[in-house]
């Protein structure tokens, strides 16, 4: 089958989403563009707070939706040297090389950021990168190229996709 969806994925950083959820009033948003090229997740997040709040770290971790997962990536510590005192908003961008394994997790909304400060070191806002991939390519069957199923015959694919982003 062959996996389409939006190239940017729009994120929002929030306490509710955390595992426990976190009440605050820090939030924040992130936007990621894959590179199916080359691989390369790159990122653009802004972290917005209402009371002086102190980062420690900002991660990409494997794992679904209301599921802690592990550690994949630190996003934060290339730019800054935690702690890092916030006093309104902070903006930073970057990007990283995924492997085939991280490729499929990022296709199946398996993976996320967490914002960690010293008040949650756990993580005080968390967010899903889901690029809203579904296996309807067309929005309206299955395969892109495929038999017409009013000719009597089932769906049967003429191709398949065996490339990296599957």
């Amino acid at each position: 089958y062959k996996r389409q969806g939006p190239s940017v994925a729009e994120v929002d950083l929030l306490g509710a989403n955390e595992v426990p959820p976190v009440a605050t009033t820090a939030y924040g948003t992130g936007s990621f563009v894959f590179g199916v090229a080359d691989l390369s997740l790159s990122y653009d997040i802004t972290i917005n707070v209402t009371e002086d709040t102190n980062i420690t770290g900002v991660n990409i971790y494997s794992g679904t939706a209301g599921v802690n997962g592990d550690l994949l990536y630190d996003i934060f510590t290339d730019v800054f040297t935690p702690p890092v005192n916030v006093t309104g908003t902070l903006n930073w961008a970057g990007s990283v090389m995924l492997t085939l394994d991280e490729v499929s997790l990022l296709a199946a909304g398996d993976l996320y950021v967490n914002v960690l400060t010293e008040d949650e070191p756990t993580g005080e806002l968390r967010g899903q990168i889901d690029f809203g991939i579904d296996r309807d390519g067309a929005d309206n069957q299955y395969y892109i190229d495929e038999i017409d199923p009013e000719s009597g015959s089932a769906y049967q694919a003429l191709f398949q996709y065996s490339g990296p982003y599957v």
